[in-house]
């Protein structure tokens, strides 16, 4: 299950400034090529060491899986979204009847339009209880928690977390995980294949760093394509940066996520080089 955490911490009301008008429309725009993005921002000299381990050793576990494990269709994708709902929402009840359906609905909507190449993955959004604030994705099926829509303080900043959980679909990591669980259900039988693809993957939690800064970066290009203003997702992981204990190479090898300095330093950048437009924060 590929989950990503915001803790926002401000109940401002829902609303978007949208993006500056130098990126709407404009030349600057670059279309969404996760092949160009530059993942130098995630290199901070306090975790140095760590940094290029993990890149090495996660390079190599990924090439290892993709030669050992058959491809994964995008409807196998789906069946495991679907299949994994009623197990998800024993532990997140949905709220049919929130106010904010709507909303969510229409942001996905939008983003999903402004995928350069859309895979055939089927999308559904849905809102849960919980008073973790929250947002994860598994295969297709997006979920977002009624805590996250009380704490986010835009409809720019929502847009940025939807478009990161359709990242890490269309990016390709939900079937990187998928490989890696049927790969060890084939190899010792589905129910110890499974317990042993959990454990593999909570001994390399810190593998997962690049594929969140990837779909951080695919968000923003979605969010800038549908006219919201990723520049206020640059504040929300500073104000993160302040919950966080300092970056240390231990704590960086055991980490899912990137610290949010180093994922407020990747929007910056991104949106200077590869959208040629310098946000204000």
């Amino acid at each position: 299950m590929a989950m990503t955490a915001f803790a926002f911490s401000c109940d401002k009301a829902l609303d978007s400034v949208g993006a500056p008008s130098e990126l709407v429309g404009g030349a600057n725009l670059a279309a969404c090529d996760p092949a160009k993005y530059d993942l130098a921002c995630m290199q901070d000299e306090k975790t140095a060491a760590s940094d290029r381990l993990l890149d090495v050793l996660g390079d190599l576990k990924d090439e290892a899986i993709d030669l050992a494990a058959a491809p994964v269709s995008d409807a196998r994708q789906d069946e495991y979204g679907d299949a994994s709902r009623a197990e998800i929402e024993r532990e997140f009840p949905v709220i049919k009847d929130h106010p904010e359906a709507d909303m969510v609905q229409g942001i996905l909507l939008k983003l999903l339009r402004h995928r350069e190449t859309p895979s055939g993955i089927d999308y559904n959004i849905h809102i849960v209880e919980s008073g973790m604030v929250n947002a994860f994705t598994v295969g297709g099926e997006i979920y977002v928690t009624n805590a996250l829509l009380q704490d986010v303080e835009s409809k720019d900043e929502l847009a940025c977390v939807i478009g990161h959980e359709i990242g890490h679909n269309e990016l390709g990591h939900i079937a990187k995980q998928l490989k890696q669980t049927e790969l060890a259900q084939g190899i010792l039988g589905e129910e110890t294949g499974a317990a042993v693809a959990g454990f593999i993957g909570l001994l390399t939690i810190g593998f997962n760093q690049k594929s969140e800064a990837e779909a951080d970066l695919y968000g923003i290009d979605l969010a800038l394509g549908a006219g919201y203003d990723a520049c206020r997702g640059i504040d929300f992981w500073h104000r993160m940066e302040a919950n966080e204990t300092p970056a240390n190479e231990l704590d960086n090898l055991m980490r899912s996520h990137p610290y949010s300095s180093k994922r407020a330093a990747c929007y910056k950048s991104h949106i200077a080089d590869f959208h040629k437009y310098a946000c204000q924060n």
